[in-house]
């Protein structure tokens, strides 16, 4: 998280396992950025995210867990927390759409 959140960003590289509305993490398969190489075979957790008009500076993180079956779905416990961060996507996007949510595009100075 540290590498997403100061380093790189939510890059597509560090995005790619696509959940229907939410995607998780880690990422998928191998990733090298630079001297950095990021590779989890068969690690069981999983958190959920949604990067915000694909954007690799606004993400929403959900929950997540284990995942102890060959599929979230089949995973008891993930699925539900899957589920909901699926809902809770959705409903950020549509409230996104409606401009019940709006994000403020100016950049902000770092002043420390």
């Amino acid at each position: 998280m540290d590498s997403i959140g100061d380093d790189h960003g939510a890059i597509d590289l560090l995005f790619n396992r696509f959940e229907n509305q939410v995607v998780g993490l880690p990422n998928q398969g191998k990733a090298n950025l630079g001297e950095v190489t990021f590779f989890y075979p068969g690690f069981p957790l999983r958190l959920y995210a949604l990067r915000v008009n694909n954007r690799s500076d606004l993400v929403v993180l959900f929950n997540g867990g284990v995942k102890s079956a060959s599929t979230t779905q089949a995973s008891k416990d993930l699925n539900l927390k899957w589920r909901e961060a699926c809902q809770f996507a959705r409903r950020i996007e549509e409230a996104l759409q409606d401009r019940e949510i709006s994000i403020d595009l100016k950049k902000q100075e770092n002043t420390s």
